[in-house]
């Protein structure tokens, strides 16, 4: 799943946001299957379900989401 995070935030870089859809579609399927709360926002994020994003989250303990300085902000519009 990370690695399609990573690949879709290269697409996005690049102009493909078709491909970057692709990827972030990638990582939730995967992200769904093995249960992986702290990528699986991402994905949802990447994919516009800002509910989902938000429900996967919080799932998530602060230790445990490895988030960025302003990543979730950034993410949320706040």
């Amino acid at each position: 799943a990370a690695l399609h995070l990573n690949l879709a935030a290269a697409a996005l870089e690049l102009g493909e946001p078709d491909a970057a859809q692709t990827h972030y579609t990638a990582a939730q399927s995967i992200g769904e299957q093995a249960r992986l709360p702290d990528l699986l926002w991402r994905a949802y994020a990447g994919l516009g379900q800002l509910d989902d994003a938000h429900r996967a989250l919080q799932q998530v303990t602060p230790f445990r989401a490895g988030c960025g300085p302003g990543e979730i902000m950034t993410v949320f519009g706040r």
